[in-house]
């Protein structure tokens, strides 16, 4: 196939997606800049740690080491709400003062989310998965 070709598709005589495939979700994956993240004071959780082992993984290996994506939503200033990822952020900027390469981090930033009410919902489904909150907290 020649690499100059593009391939398009009229949206007209597209056809629709098969009926059993969910939709795709909203949202975009992206690198942000660590400054423009900003700490969900709706977090669930009553405390964030950061984990030592992940903090020994992103100051060996860096940002490659954070296999999981930050889930943020847009903010009307301009920069990114944190829904999950609060114990990671705390491990990337811990891991930062020893590596000042530490500047991005990778995220899904999901525009549906910036309702409080479904931010919350979101930390539950991803909260409860990982580590169980407790009775207060849920």
């Amino acid at each position: 196939m020649n690499a100059n070709l593009k391939h398009t598709t009229d949206p007209a005589t597209e056809a629709a997606p098969a009926a059993d495939q969910p939709p795709p979700l909203p949202g975009e994956f992206k690198m942000l800049a660590l400054a423009d993240l900003v700490r969900n004071p709706d977090n669930i959780r009553d405390e964030s740690n950061p984990d030592p082992g992940v903090v020994v993984n992103l100051k060996t290996y860096g940002i490659t080491a954070l296999l999981l994506p930050f889930l943020v939503t847009p903010t009307p200033e301009g920069g990114h709400l944190l829904v999950d990822g609060h114990d990671r952020l705390l491990a990337v900027c811990e891991a930062a003062k020893a590596r000042p390469d530490l500047t991005h981090v990778p995220a899904i930033i999901r525009p549906d989310l910036t309702a409080r009410k479904d931010q919350v919902v979101a930390m539950l489904r991803t909260g409860v998965q990982r580590r169980a909150l407790t009775p207060v907290e849920e």
